[in-house]
């Protein structure tokens, strides 16, 4: 697997979100946040679908959208 960095920068609004929810379901939020992790942050890349990125860091794996990933910006 190759390691990805969280990236909160949104050119539109020109801020960086700072803290990056990853969730524990692409499909289901209402099963909540596995981690939130700083803009930043190196992750692993376990799966990439569509706008679906699928990480993990440490212990926690989860879901975020490819906007937040730097290489895929």
């Amino acid at each position: 697997m190759m390691n990805v960095t969280l990236d909160g920068w949104d050119p539109d609004a020109q801020l960086t979100i700072p803290l990056i929810n990853v969730w524990r379901s692409c499909s289901q939020r209402e099963l909540g946040v596995a981690i939130t992790l700083p803009h930043g942050t190196s992750v692993e890349l376990l799966e990439h679908k569509g706008r679906r990125v699928k990480i993990r860091h440490g212990d926690a794996t989860g879901y975020v959208t490819d906007y937040f990933i730097r290489e895929f910006k």
